[in-house]
Parts: C-alpha cells; sequence; structure tokens
C-alpha cells in the first residue's frame, strides 16, 4: 500500500509542476473540459428532453376546497393575531421605574 501511496504522490508532484510550468496549455486544457462538460449537460437536459414524448395525465386536474377552506381559515387567524398585536401596548424598557415609596 506504502509504494502505491508514494506513486500517487509522485505523479501529483509530477503533473503540478507541468501544470505551473505552461499555465497557457493549462488554460486552454480547461476550457476544452469545460466546453465538453457543457456539452454533456446540453446534450442531457436539453436536446435528450426534445426528444422524449410527453405522457398525458388521464386524470385531470381536481381542485381540493377542503384544503382550501382550511387555508383560508388559517389564514384568517394569522390575520386576527396581527390585528390583536398592532394594538397591544408593551411597556417601555427603557423607562426608569421609581420605587413604589417615592412615587406617593
Amino acid at each position: 500500500m506504502k509504494i502505491k501511496l508514494d506513486k500517487i504522490k509522485n505523479f501529483l508532484r509530477k503533473i503540478s509542476k507541468i501544470l505551473t510550468k505552461k499555465p497557457f496549455l493549462t488554460l486552454m486544457a480547461l476550457i476544452v473540459v469545460a466546453f465538453i462538460l457543457g456539452g454533456i449537460i446540453f446534450y442531457k437536459f436539453c436536446y435528450l428532453i426534445s426528444k422524449v414524448e410527453l405522457q398525458i395525465i388521464e386524470r385531470p386536474f381536481s381542485f381540493k376546497e377542503d384544503i382550501f377552506k382550511d387555508i383560508l381559515k388559517e389564514w384568517a387567524e394569522r390575520e386576527k393575531n396581527i390585528a390583536e398585536i398592532e394594538f397591544k401596548e408593551y411597556p417601555n424598557p427603557f423607562q426608569r421605574s421609581l420605587p413604589e415609596e417615592l412615587t406617593d
């Protein structure tokens, strides 16, 4: 196992030296790799999808009114809570309160 690890380290060192000595060729290689990956992604997600036939759903879309009514109730409760919060008075935390003996 030790021999393989040393070979891998030496290979990576050689590759890094080659890449740093010739930055223009490295840039061109990276651009080619980017174009290849872009072409693969385009082929998979654009070209192949256009060739696939769309499946027709037999069951039409149905609107579920009971779920819609539950959502409307939830929204009404939230609006009510927000309206209650607007009129609630909170004590001023920055106002200094005097002891009760001094307020008389």
